[in-house]
């Protein structure tokens, strides 16, 4: 497990490498990340997800849907601890936004986040293989019950592989 903490910025960290099989068609995956509360109500972090296989044998990669539900701890009924939350995939100097989310309503569980990027993901794999996603946001300043660990929150990723 690895986290990444910045000054006052809240821990937002790659708990897990997600991996997914290269095969044509729809495949999902999960990242888990930590979401810390900071006194700047803000966090900035990454996740990787990893194919099995080289995204060169493949005609496209294209990002078909996120959404986010609470990990941990257990039973916590919704996401309205975020405010607001940017997913770019990175390669290097190169960069694209890839999704965005700012409404987490009290009592809905799981939030769909808006995909932003349509092109193909193929061009922001290192080494064919490895997909670096780098999450910022913010935290919302009227939630106050914030867990002594923060919270676990976990994405459920759709990738189109053709």
């Amino acid at each position: 497990m690895r986290s990444l903490a910045l000054g006052a910025v809240a821990a937002l960290g790659l708990s897990s490498t997600s991996c997914l099989a290269l095969a044509a068609g729809v495949h999902d995956t999960e990242i888990d990340f930590l979401v810390a509360q900071a006194p700047n109500n803000t966090f900035f972090g990454w996740t990787e997800i990893t194919i099995d296989g080289d995204t060169s044998q493949a005609n496209s990669a294209t990002l078909q849907a996120v959404t986010l539900d609470v990990l941990k701890p257990a039973g916590t009924p919704d996401l309205s601890f975020l405010q607001s939350l940017t997913g770019e995939v990175v390669l290097d100097e190169k960069r694209a936004l890839a999704v965005t989310g700012d409404s987490f309503p009290r009592g809905q569980q799981a939030v769909i986040l808006k995909v932003k990027i349509t092109d193909d993901l193929r061009p922001f794999f290192r080494n064919g293989n490895t997909l670096r996603v780098e999450w910022k946001g913010t935290m919302n300043p009227a939630f106050t019950k914030w867990p002594a660990d923060g919270f676990t929150v976990r994405g459920r990723i759709k990738v189109d592989i053709e």
